[in-house]
């Protein structure tokens, strides 16, 4: 029997878990429609997003260094923009420009991973506000630093092409009923079905399995597959997280402000719970041990 927090049917936030939500707020489906409650259970995992820091929201991503445009030009690459430019800086060194991946909640740190050409590569410890990083004669207290501006990251620093940048950052997770990308490796994974003469099939179903196939029939139509739910720590790990803060929303909805108030409560605490918890566990085990910038202070 389904307990309390546990939902039904993965991200299916239309039946039986919109069910749950108007049960536990004491509506029915005329005044909680399950457009509403999906919205709420998406807006319940936004606000989450804001404030929780914990390592399954973390993620690491590489960045392949196009170079500059001369060494594109000396490379013969062509169609490609480049992302190493000059800078104002009056110390030297350039500046590369990243896009910050859509998902970016926070920046955890940025170095260059270039290890074998760069000794134990270079850490970006040092971020700069907007102006800083454009002031030539600004002062910063390392060569290396860097800034946001807008959804790019930019660098300062020395780049070459074939550098690799390496971002590891807090992220949001995908959409709560996200489901898996029709690709071979997850048709083959079990991870979804596709259509083969009108019926859903699986790879161990399949009479040809081949990767050559599986990219005609989906080549022919995107809706021949169907991919399975995407696993989601929040929906799967932390029930509580999301039904705590669909209700809150639920109650924003209805204006019904004794509610809003015992919901956020209660949201709030599996935040804050959960954010202790990682503190806890990241000064158990070893001497904690911390550096701080002590220069350009106020």
């Amino acid at each position: 029997m389904a307990t309390y927090v546990e939902f039904v049917g993965s991200g299916d936030f239309t039946g039986d878990n919109a069910g749950m939500i108007r049960d536990w707020s004491n509506r029915d489906v005329s005044v909680l429609s399950n457009s509403v409650v999906t919205r709420c259970f998406e807006y319940g995992a936004d606000k989450a997003y804001r404030t929780l820091r914990v390592p399954p929201l973390e993620i690491t991503r590489l960045y392949d260094v196009n170079g500059s445009q001369e060494e594109l030009d000396s490379a013969g690459v062509t169609g490609v923009t480049p992302d190493i430019g000059p800078s104002a800086f009056l110390g030297g060194g350039a500046v590369l420009s990243i896009k910050a991946p859509t998902d970016l909640i926070e920046v955890i740190f940025i170095r260059n991973a270039d290890i074998l050409n760069k000794n134990s590569g270079i850490v970006y410890n040092e971020k700069v506000d907007v102006r800083t990083f454009n002031d030539g004669y600004g002062r910063t207290k390392s060569f290396n630093f860097y800034t946001q501006i807008g959804n790019e990251i930019k660098l300062h620093g020395n780049f070459k092409r074939g550098d690799v940048v390496e971002l590891h950052y807090y992220r949001r997770l995908p959409a709560l009923n996200a489901t898996y990308s029709g690709t071979y490796n997850n048709w083959k994974s079990g991870l979804g079905t596709l259509d083969i003469g009108g019926v859903a099939t699986t790879y161990s179903a399949a009479a040809d399995k081949t990767e050559a196939s599986f990219d005609t029939r989906l080549a022919a139509s995107a809706d021949y597959w169907v991919g399975s739910e995407a696993t989601h720590w929040l929906r799967d790990e932390n029930e509580r997280i999301i039904l705590f803060g669909a209700l809150l929303e639920v109650f924003i909805y209805l204006n019904d402000n004794e509610e809003i108030q015992k919901y956020q409560m209660l949201f709030d605490q599996e935040l804050e719970e959960l954010n202790k918890e990682e503190m806890t566990r990241k000064t158990k085990g070893s001497n904690l041990a911390m550096s701080f910038a002590h220069d350009n202070l106020l």
